[in-house]
């Protein structure tokens, strides 16, 4: 196979990567909670473009140059994830197939992000970075997702709630018979005010 053919099936795939966003449908905000590293509420103050360059695995042969769209936020509030810091970077892609969502400065989002540490897959590591596309549930419905968020975690507060009550009245049901059985062979329990059986 010659340099030119390895050339062109490198600048495919390149080109497939970059160009060809694929989503399977949204996650449910369930799904997003529990796979995403990080869930704000914020306003988007800037957005600038960057360049990565995109090398050849295991060379300096730079192949082409892939772009990226930095948001800025500033965060009003913390839905999961720990952040100490009011403005907050977060990657996407730039639009035309590559999956980037279309943020609009002074818009406020709801983002669902996650760390990477790779720009793209099979790459030398960088430093973390956050990053959401439109694969993910970002959205700028940022009151009915917050009522979304709400609805799921008061369900699972309820649910973690029921299972406490039911293990905590299951344990004192045994507890009692324990009792009645071990301690007080022979005894049984007093109902509607009637005396136990001693004979």
């Amino acid at each position: 196979m010659n340099k030119i053919t390895i050339s062109l099936l490198l600048l495919l795939s390149v080109w497939n990567m970059s160009f060809c966003c694929t989503c399977i449908g949204k996650k449910s905000t369930k799904e997003a909670f529990r796979k995403n590293d990080v869930i704000l509420v914020g306003q988007v103050i800037s957005i600038r473009k960057k360049s990565i360059p995109y090398f050849l695995s295991g060379t300096q042969k730079r192949v082409t140059t892939l772009y990226y769209h930095v948001i800025v936020f500033e965060t009003t509030k913390i839905l999961k994830g720990k952040n100490t810091q009011i403005e907050v970077e977060i990657f996407t892609g730039i639009g035309n197939g590559d999956c980037g969502f279309p943020f609009k400065l002074n818009q406020r989002y709801v983002v669902y992000a996650d760390w990477k540490d790779q720009h793209f897959n099979g790459t030398e590591k960088v430093p973390k970075f956050l990053y959401t596309d439109l694969c993910e549930r970002t959205t700028d419905n940022v009151k009915n997702e917050i009522n979304e968020i709400n609805r799921m975690r008061k369900y699972r507060c309820s649910f973690i709630r029921l299972l406490f009550i039911s293990r905590w009245a299951g344990f004192h049901a045994f507890e009692m018979v324990f009792t009645l059985r071990v301690i007080q062979p022979g005894a049984r329990p007093i109902l509607n005010g009637s005396k136990p059986n001693t004979s």
